[in-house]
């Protein structure tokens, strides 16, 4: 484990609210520590007040601290900084040893373990706007066993991502709603000649994740779950047919190439370079595709089953969580941080510098998004369709396993059938070593 640094920094924070109606102006002094990965760059800034040291897309987090600094003198914040995959078990090593960081960022996925090994506290106590929380959100990723422990950072969904000339080429007016529109459009804009492909998504598993994510919206779209008290589910009717829909559109439609199986990230490039008509990834690829295609490079909702039935898109999710410890000692000042962190006003400033999102509901018709009808639309369906992992244990031997059934699915390597029960098997006996 990379050593993580203590760097002090004595601050004068915003106004706190400890709840509603009372203020920690005139309480006595308390310092809080809290643990961010290193990778954000702003512990060093924030002790010399330089930020034009902070990389662009992190002024959301100093400009927050900075807004803390003009009020409330009583506060005194120190960082403690680990490398991003080492965040959570840097917290729970000094959770063990009774010397936990009382704030802290977790991947999704760490509040579970935590929470259930007391290391986290819960935040039901101290009252906030909970519904205002996109609610697959508050229900899958916040609340563990009934109780809220985790307020969400801000988010980024998938987007139908497709080129508006080679839609104009082929006569195509408008995006897909659906999965049977979409495989129509697929047709027409797939040219063997020049090696366009009308769709592509990656179906192996050279990263799992890329596979999983879209499997997932695929499943939600459905109706389905992905887990059952924290045991993944591969062998269900609904992921049959999301596997079916990838073999198909390489096997039998023909829109997608059968390379698919072995993309990695590179397949964004092949989007980029107009190899591929229409993909899904993150709206953060909008923005990323802008230079190479410009005006071409459009956006929508991803297509349903059936119409009129509710999206979901995957969305990357990290949050804030507070240290048992800190809430027996100190809960004031540390629930007070933490509502700033989960403020609207936060994630303006997110959505400003980082082009983020909220999941926050009330914030879909914030002035912010008003910037371009893009960043409108990501706002509202994020906030609205926007879900993600649930608790699965195992998630990276779940993972894999899924993205390799995949894979073998578009190559033909067996019935289906027996391919799913085979992987369900091999995850339940991972999950018994």
């Amino acid at each position: 484990m990379r050593p993580f640094r203590a760097i002090a920094i004595g601050i004068t924070l915003g106004t706190l609210w400890l709840s509603p109606g009372l203020a920690w102006a005139g309480q006595p002094e308390a310092i809080l520590r809290v643990l961010v990965p290193d990778s954000w760059g702003v512990a060093q800034p924030l002790m010399s007040d330089d930020r034009q040291a902070v990389t662009p897309r992190r002024l959301w987090f100093y400009d927050t601290v900075q807004s803390f600094k003009k009020r409330s003198p009583n506060i005194r914040l120190q960082f403690e900084a680990a490398a991003a995959e080492q965040v959570a078990s840097a917290f729970l090593s000094k959770s063990v040893t009774g010397d936990p960081p009382d704030i802290v960022v977790l991947p999704n996925g760490a509040q579970f373990r935590l929470a259930r090994a007391g290391h986290l506290a819960a935040l039901d106590q101290f009252g906030s706007d909970w519904q205002d929380f996109n609610e697959h959100l508050l229900r899958d990723n916040m609340t563990v066993d009934g109780k809220i422990y985790l307020i969400p950072g801000h988010i980024v969904p998938h987007v139908l991502l497709y080129n508006k000339d080679l839609y104009a080429k082929a006569g195509v007016k408008e995006p897909p709603k659906t999965w049977d529109e979409l495989i129509a459009v697929a047709k027409r804009l797939t040219r063997d000649t020049n090696r366009v492909w009308g769709f592509g998504l990656p179906a192996g598993p050279a990263h799992p994740p890329f596979v999983v994510q879209n499997l997932s919206e695929l499943v939600w779209q459905l109706g389905g779950q992905l887990a059952d008290k924290g045991r993944g589910l591969i062998d269900t009717p609904e992921m049959r047919k999301a596997i079916q829909l990838y073999a198909d559109l390489v096997n039998v439609h023909k829109v997608m190439p059968e390379s698919a199986t072995s993309w990695d990230r590179q397949y964004m490039a092949n989007f980029r370079g107009e190899k591929l008509a229409m993909t899904v990834r993150g709206a953060e690829e909008y923005a990323a595709s802008l230079p190479a295609l410009g005006a071409k490079v459009g956006m929508a909702a991803l297509p349903v089953f059936k119409t009129g039935d509710r999206s979901y898109t995957w969305v990357d999710l990290f949050g804030f969580a507070m240290s048992k410890r800190a809430a027996d000692t100190k809960p004031g000042p540390a629930w007070a941080l933490l509502k700033q962190l989960g403020s609207e006003e936060t994630f303006a400033l997110a959505a400003e510098y980082q082009k983020a999102l909220s999941p926050r509901r009330s914030m879909g018709q914030s002035p912010i998004y008003r910037s371009s009808p893009e960043f409108a639309f990501q706002a509202r369906y994020a906030a609205e369709a926007g879900r993600t992992d649930p608790q699965i244990e195992e998630w990276d031997a779940w993972a894999g396993i899924l993205s390799r059934t995949v894979q073998a699915a578009v190559m033909r390597s067996g019935k289906l059938d027996d391919l799913v029960k085979a992987a369900q098997h091999d995850y339940e006996s991972h999950l018994k070593r």
